[in-house]
Parts: C-alpha cells; sequence; structure tokens
C-alpha cells in the first residue's frame, strides 16, 4: 500500500512529540533516561522515569476517584489511545475487574452515549455511501500488515458490542493486527 509509510514500526523510526502521539510505542513516563535522550524526549516529559507497575498504581488511583463505570470506561478509551502498553497492562492485571466496564454492562451505556462521549476514528468506517469505492476506502487505511479484521452490520445490538469491541483492539488485536 502506498500510505504504509505513514506508520512507523519502532521508536528509532520516530521522535520527540510523534512518539509521544504514537500509542503503539509511547511508554509515557517508562521512557528511560537514556531512550529520552536518543528520542529526543527530554523536557516533554516530567523528570521521573516510572515503572510500567507504578504507571499502572496511578491509573489505579484515577480510576477509582471516578464516580461511574462510564466514566472509568472513559478514561480507560483515552488510555488506550495514548498508552496501549499500560492499558493492557492494566485491563489484564485484573479482566474480572475491568471485563464489565469494558464490555457488558457499560457498554451497553457507551453506544446509547457514543455520539457523546466518541473522541477520535480508531478503526474504518464503511457505509452505504461507499457502494463502488470500498476498495478505495479500505485503502485510506495507514497500515500495510493488516492480519485481522472484525466486521459488523451494527444492526442488532450484539453487532453493537462487536463494533465497540473492536474498536477497543483486543488483546489478539493488538497482537496480531499489525506488525
Amino acid at each position: 500500500m502506498a500510505n504504509a509509510s505513514r506508520i512507523k514500526s519502532s521508536p528509532a523510526d520516530i521522535s520527540g512529540v510523534a512518539l509521544l502521539n504514537d500509542p503503539h510505542l509511547n511508554k509515557g513516563t517508562a521512557f528511560t533516561a537514556t531512550e529520552r535522550e536518543r528520542y529526543g524526549l527530554v523536557g516533554l516529559l516530567p523528570d521521573t522515569v516510572e515503572t510500567l507497575d507504578r504507571q499502572v498504581e496511578r491509573v489505579q488511583t484515577h480510576l477509582a476517584a471516578k464516580d461511574s463505570d462510564l466514566e472509568r470506561y472513559i478514561y480507560l478509551i483515552e488510555l488506550l489511545y495514548r498508552n496501549e502498553t499500560l492499558f493492557y497492562k492494566m485491563v489484564m492485571a485484573d479482566p474480572m475487574r475491568f471485563l464489565p466496564i469494558l464490555y457488558d454492562p457499560t457498554v451497553g451505556e457507551v453506544c446509547l452515549k457514543f455520539g457523546h462521549i466518541y473522541r477520535r476514528a480508531r478503526g474504518m468506517y464503511v457505509s452505504l455511501t461507499h457502494k463502488g469505492r470500498v476498495a478505495e476506502v479500505l485503502r485510506a487505511w495507514p497500515v500495510e500488515d493488516v492480519r485481522f479484521i472484525c466486521a459488523a452490520t451494527v444492526e442488532r445490538p450484539a453487532d453493537v458490542r462487536a463494533w465497540i469491541e473492536g474498536m477497543l483492539y483486543t488483546p489478539a488485536y493488538a497482537e496480531l493486527g499489525t506488525a
């Protein structure tokens, strides 16, 4: 694909703010002092270097301050958009705690309020207006090596759940989705 050059595969390919804005590569405050020098991050992060476990503790504190599972869902999705490694570390540390927030029953409320909580595109949206142009629309995806696709018609509640799950990039997708 011609657009594949827009996706970088390692921190060595990008640096500075671009690295911090890449949720696949961003480690936030877990970048070491050496990595901060190498990737042009000095001054873009607080001086303190934190372990991934310390970042998880901070996220747990933030989640505890939220009043509802919808607020916790929004916080976790924003975390996913910023730092996938931290998001998955958090969720996989206690899946039984987070499944009700990221799936049923909270996802029902998310679907009802999606227009109010939508933050950014995360996936592809192919509709009837794209009839005859689907290949062109799909070429806009910035990743060349796609190994997994989840498609849903979003006609029934179960389809909406599948659509939301696809937006969340399940752990299997995160591992198989891109090279």
